[in-house]
């Protein structure tokens, strides 16, 4: 890719949408190759131009292990220019070996993936997948069907009188069954990412698009947490020195954390980590079935507490974290992993 086709392809979302979107820095290593996960595989960018002015972009990734190709970056400016990038992206696929394409996943299971189909009337949330709203019709028509489902529940903030038993009772019986549930400790970090790597990569390894990573990518790729985490909203459980579950929830930053790091960028990350209004639970997972609910009984009491709403974000299809505490449900938003053959 050339250098104006560089700029072109990094550019576009930028005139598409009001809020970052996308993280520019993140999408430029990949490009260039240099991102932690490169070496992995291989990034196709692809920009389209009309009468000189790009209209559209996306990328094919590949993998050497896998006849899978994934078309994510997908930006367009209407139905013919989707045409126009589906054509290249299942050409391209073909020429690689791939059989079939899922989409939208921009490079990896650790970066951004799914398609969102509604909630467009609100501001998206911190690590949202964001799109034009007339993205997933372009999906459909291009021959694509959904494969996997997933939905992010708002909750509103519980008031002063209100309160839920029985997620405080789940809490205080982990305590009595030799579990220790506590906040994160970020002199721990280091420790804490050793564990969690573990967790992740037992607990996530059946989901789609998931693909493990050595523990030195994990926390190259989790670095940036660090940064904008509130500790007190981190939830882990320990059994003796074991990390047995996580809850991994940031103050809602909107789109802020995709901005570049200007001064003004860092001051407003760093007053809405003091003064959220919203947090985001991106997210959880327990070797014991049972000690979910008790982490989800921590972070309901920090928001009665501080009287925060929250967005259980991107919970898959038929999972039971989705039906917690329906009486605090304010709003739902889905989302769509799309696969086709080629």
């Amino acid at each position: 890719m050339n250098r104006d086709d560089r700029e072109a392809f990094l550019s576009l979302p930028g005139r598409l949408y009001p809020w970052p979107v996308v993280h520019t820095a993140t999408e430029a290593a990949l490009v260039d190759g240099t991102h932690v996960l490169s070496k992995h595989c291989t990034v196709r960018p692809h920009v389209l131009r009309r009468r000189g002015e790009s209209v559209g972009r996306c990328a094919v990734t590949t993998y050497s292990d896998d006849t899978t190709a994934y078309l994510g970056f997908f930006e367009c400016a209407d139905a013919a220019c989707a045409d126009d990038l589906f054509g290249w992206a299942h050409t391209t696929a073909r020429a690689a070996g791939c059989t079939q394409v899922v989409g939208p996943v921009d490079a990896s299971f650790w970066l951004r993936y799914r398609l969102k189909t509604d909630g467009f009337d609100r501001a998206p949330y911190t690590s949202e997948p964001w799109n034009l709203e007339s993205y997933p019709a372009l999906w459909y028509a291009a021959g694509y069907h959904k494969t996997m489902g997933y939905s992010s529940t708002l909750y509103r903030a519980p008031t002063p009188d209100e309160a839920d038993d029985q997620l405080a009772k789940r809490l205080s019986a982990a305590s009595e069954h030799g579990y220790r549930v506590e906040a994160l400790d970020l002199k721990h970090w280091d420790d804490v990412l050793t564990g969690l790597h573990a967790l992740v990569m037992e607990l996530y390894a059946g989901m789609p698009v998931f693909r493990p990573v050595d523990l030195d990518d994990f926390r190259a790729i989790f670095a940036p947490v660090r940064l904008v985490a509130d500790p007190d909203l981190v939830t882990l459980a320990w059994r003796g020195d074991d990390l047995v579950a996580f809850s991994v929830v940031l103050p809602d930053y909107t789109m802020t954390t995709n901005a570049r790091l200007t001064p003004a960028t860092l001051a407003r990350l760093w007053w809405r980590r003091r003064h959220p209004h919203r947090v985001v639970a991106l997210y959880m997972g327990s070797s014991d079935p049972g000690l979910g609910t008790a982490m989800g009984g921590r972070l309901f009491a920090q928001c009665h507490e501080r009287h925060l709403s929250c967005v259980a974000a991107l919970v898959g299809d038929g999972k039971p974290t989705a039906g917690y505490a329906p009486q605090f449900v304010e709003s739902r938003s889905h989302y769509e992993l799309l696969t086709t053959v080629v």
